[in-house]
């Protein structure tokens, strides 16, 4: 077992812990910022959220195509990578103009739809999880 899957196995259960607490916890909790603050509030989560986020997901991505390349096109490491790639697209695609339109105007119609969208990033961490703990198993 390399290092690296290590890394990898390392950053990506820390998003998984992340994207529970946002699904659960603090997605939810937009409902409940008054609209008249919730702008700099929207400015504020997406800066700080962004410190935390961005280098465990741009770790991931590094090593998940190092695991393809590393590992030839098995089905965990390719499952894993596909994945990834898939909560990559709905980040990009769903998520952040989702919170690029919350900076500038207060939405409840948007908060919820961030809500109800990032189940699919919430759904496909759970399942690189599980695909990474058995994946690990195997190297045992």
């Amino acid at each position: 077992m390399d290092l690296l899957f290590y890394v990898h196995l390392l950053s990506s259960l820390m998003m998984l812990g992340v994207i529970w607490f946002v699904q659960i916890i603090h997605y939810p909790l937009f409902l409940n910022v008054p609209e008249d603050s919730f702008q700099d509030f929207e400015q504020r989560h997406t800066k700080l959220a962004g410190l935390l986020i961005a280098p465990l997901m741009l770790t991931e991505l590094g090593t998940a195509i190092w695991l393809v390349f590393s590992y030839g096109f098995d089905f965990n490491a390719l499952s894993n990578l596909i994945l990834l790639l898939g909560i990559w697209a709905s980040t990009f695609f769903i998520q952040v103009p989702l919170h690029e339109d919350l900076n500038q105007v207060y939405s409840l119609e948007k908060i919820k739809k961030l809500i109800s969208t990032n189940w699919i990033r919430t759904v496909f961490w759970s399942l690189r999880a599980i695909i990474l703990v058995i994946w690990l198993h195997g190297f045992q």
